[in-house]
């Protein structure tokens, strides 16, 4: 089986699990060796004691080696400089990226590895040659978040899309924006675990929560992340 560097948009330990640890973690439960790199941060810092928090915590985490969360699969948090748009922040980012990618990898006995990407920036800050094989997992339209800097994602993803071996993607709209750049794209739609919430037909009618219980059927449940600016409340 083959070494599989994961480069996510958000961090292992976030409280909402998406596709990124999800599928670092299947990749894992077939065999794969997984290296999950933390999110580089798209978006620059804002001056709020919850990205100081994480600034101080990602720095110090950066300075240590990969640590096994899994079985096959270990975290890593590079040292960059979040948001960087400008020339010379995105080559300082490219440089601390390489070097501490560098010495992960050959801590782990990684060879020529598969490289996993949902960053749509990946091209402008990662060698991708050094890979022998490279997707690129399009999740979200990460531009149309707030403070993203959509000048400079929307050029960098359709090169990535040119550049990478395979682009998987979650939504038919996303197929359709980047598919004129990709010569292998293909379309595969955000899962449920089938087994986690099958759970609850067996649960007996009594265990319903009151709340719940109190609306009339049919009921409608949705668990996902609700932000507002994706729903007008």
């Amino acid at each position: 089986m083959a070494d599989v560097v994961v480069l996510a948009t958000a961090d292992w330990e976030h409280p909402i699990w998406t596709n990124k640890q999800h599928v670092a973690i299947s990749l894992a439960e077939s065999g794969f060796r997984v290296l999950y790199l933390d999110s580089l941060g798209l978006r620059p810092a804002r001056a709020t004691g919850r990205d100081l928090k994480r600034i101080i915590k990602r720095f110090w985490r950066g300075l240590c080696p990969p640590r096994r969360v899994r079985q096959n699969v270990w975290v890593w948090s590079p040292l960059v400089i979040p948001g960087g748009s400008g020339n010379f922040v995105i080559w300082i980012n490219k440089l601390s990226l390489a070097f501490g990618l560098g010495l992960a990898l050959r801590s782990l006995g990684f060879r020529k590895p598969w490289l996993w990407t949902y960053n749509p920036l990946t091209a402008s800050i990662l060698d991708l040659e050094s890979f022998s094989l490279r997707i690129y997992h399009a999740v979200d339209a990460v531009q149309e978040q707030p403070c993203m800097p959509r000048a400079l994602i929307e050029p960098e993803e359709r090169r990535l899309c040119g550049e990478v071996d395979q682009v998987f993607v979650t939504s038919p709209e996303l197929k359709r924006k980047l598919s004129p750049y990709s010569r292998h794209i293909r379309f595969d739609p955000n899962v449920a675990d089938q087994a986690h919430f099958s759970k609850a037909m067996s649960l007996p009618m009594s265990s319903i929560p009151a709340d719940i219980a109190s609306i009339s059927e049919p009921r409608i449940g949705f668990i996902c992340a609700v932000r507002s600016y994706k729903l007008d409340f």
